[in-house]
């Protein structure tokens, strides 16, 4: 029986309203903490390194990885709201914490770190329950509209959100305005705790396989597991490009703290741009063809940010659409490995098998955030280098990098593919 028979269709039509409403609230916290650069401003404002600063924005990633998997197998025992209403609480209290972090001389990154693995860690569990949640609610034939109308609704809250930052934090922000921003978005989870709770939860399913065998099931999905190991590296090489050129525009190009922003809200534009194309290329070209020429489109982008040098109306303009269609190719490819991923999940074992996942995606991007927060402060990189008598920095030399890395990344799958099939 599918899980949504449990309902009448005037009961999921207002809980998929809920959700999506709820996931308007919550997702500008998110956001704010992974993907835009108030959060590497305000690392950056309390004396964190660049590596630090990406580390903020990486944590959220790599608890998710840890712990959707195992959370999602209790779930299924325990129920999804028991630990999905407590989750949404301690995310407010991370924030609060993050932005509490600011009042502090001493120990300030220290406790913004807490604050934000606390937030990470209770985002964890939300996640594991989200999507189990929405499948008891949300009917098969309504499924690619109620996902469309959610991506596209959050991404334009979030972006609203980041254009009222864009007025209210200026050209050099204190720390204290950028606290409020952060503060602003932990009170936005209020609705979200609000509207989880009127959204009903499907009873417990039946006969579910120990933790261990589903383990060995999901190990037996042997296309799942390449899949998986290819979207990681994917992610491994692509993720950190948008969050590097964010500390490659305020501490090499020395924009204003608002023209970081205004960063920021071209990325989300472009993903809005990418979650409303990706479908429909994917459909019409298939999978494994879209996510290889993006995986080239990606390469290309970050050897173009070598074209950025200065700051100055040509090259902000040239950055701006470089990053803008950078986050758009990213949404695209991440509606492909949903569609893809959700069609290799395994019978028995579906929340598991979407958890791992996504569990493979975010390890890629967290590890590509970390990786190169590294790899700037190590020192292996040389901080100015030259070619062609054009002098480059170690942003520079990251960016190429990134994108030698990816078409390693592509030829040794192409490799490997030809070699399955031989």
């Amino acid at each position: 029986m599918n899980r949504t028979e449990y309902f009448p269709e005037s009961v999921c039509r207002k809980a998929m309203n809920f959700a999506i409403v709820s996931a308007c609230f919550g997702a500008v916290s998110q956001i704010v903490f992974r993907e835009s650069s108030i959060i590497i401003l305000y690392a950056s404002k309390m004396g964190a390194g660049r590596f630090l600063a990406l580390f903020s924005t990486s944590i959220q990633l790599l608890c998710i990885c840890v712990f959707i998997v195992p959370v999602s197998y209790i779930m299924e025992h325990t129920g999804i709201k028991k630990l999905v209403l407590p989750a949404i609480v301690m995310t407010l209290v991370g924030v609060l914490i993050v932005a509490a972090a600011g009042f502090f001389s001493k120990g300030a990154q220290a406790l913004l770190v807490t604050g934000l693995l606390i937030f990470a860690v209770s985002l964890a569990v939300y996640v594991a329950g989200w999507f189990p949640l929405l499948k008891g609610v949300v009917p098969d034939r309504f499924t690619s509209r109620f996902f469309g109308r959610l991506r596209m609704s959050w991404q334009a809250v979030v972006t609203l959100f980041l254009v009222c930052s864009l007025f209210f934090i200026g050209n050099n922000a204190s720390v204290r305005t950028l606290q409020v921003v952060i503060g602003a978005t932990g009170f936005l989870i209020l609705g979200r705790l609000l509207l989880v709770m009127k959204i009903p939860e499907a009873p417990l399913l039946e006969n579910v396989p120990g933790f261990l065998q589903s383990l060995k099931e999901l190990l037996r999905s042997r296309r799942l597991i390449q899949f998986g190991v290819f979207i990681f590296l994917f992610s491994l090489f692509s993720d950190s490009s948008i969050p590097v050129a964010y500390l490659f525009a305020k501490q090499d190009l020395l924009v204003s703290d608002n023209f970081s922003v205004l960063l920021s809200v071209f990325v989300n534009i472009g993903s809005i741009a990418g979650f409303a194309l990706g479908g429909i290329i994917f459909h019409k070209i298939g999978t494994q063809a879209v996510l290889f020429l993006s995986g080239f489109i990606i390469a290309a982008l970050n050897a173009a940010l070598l074209f950025v040098r200065d700051f100055n109306p040509v090259s902000s303009l040239l950055f701006i659409v470089i990053i803008t269609l950078y986050a758009m190719i990213l949404a695209a490819v991440f509606v492909g490995i949903s569609a893809k991923m959700l069609s290799l999940a395994a019978g028995r074992i579906v929340n598991i098998s979407l958890a791992a996942g996504y569990a493979f995606q975010t390890a890629g991007k967290g590890l590509s955030r970390i990786g190169s927060g590294f790899l700037l402060d190590s020192g292996i990189l040389p901080e100015s280098w030259y070619f062609g008598g054009t002098g480059f920095s170690d942003y520079h030399g990251f960016f190429v990098f990134m994108a030698c890395s990816m078409l390693v990344v592509l030829a040794s799958s192409l490799l490997a593919a030809k070699l399955g099939k031989s």
